[in-house]
């Protein structure tokens, strides 16, 4: 699995810590901040979207060595964000 960040989606900076990340959206119509780097401990599998903003899908359990969408695997920046309590709504 690569640890390149994606590249085919706008990559920014997180206002808060400065982590890359990039949005992608729910199947509830939110947006949620993604890490850059794919990472088979991700539970989000991102999804192209044509030239749009990605889909994020939240699976219960991480991607693990196996699963078919494991090349697709990102972590919410949520999870990894030491300011992510101060963005909460």
């Amino acid at each position: 699995m690569s640890k390149t960040k994606i590249e085919w989606t706008n990559v920014t900076a997180c206002r808060s810590c400065g982590a890359e990340i990039f949005w992608a959206i729910t199947k509830t119509s939110k947006r949620m901040p993604i890490d850059a780097v794919p990472t088979r401990d991700g539970n989000v599998e991102i999804l192209r979207n044509g030239d749009a903003t990605p889909w994020a899908i939240v699976h219960a359990e991480p991607a693990g060595m196996f699963d078919a969408w494991a090349e697709r695997a990102h972590t919410s920046h949520f999870a990894t964000c030491p300011e992510a309590d101060s963005w909460r709504k």
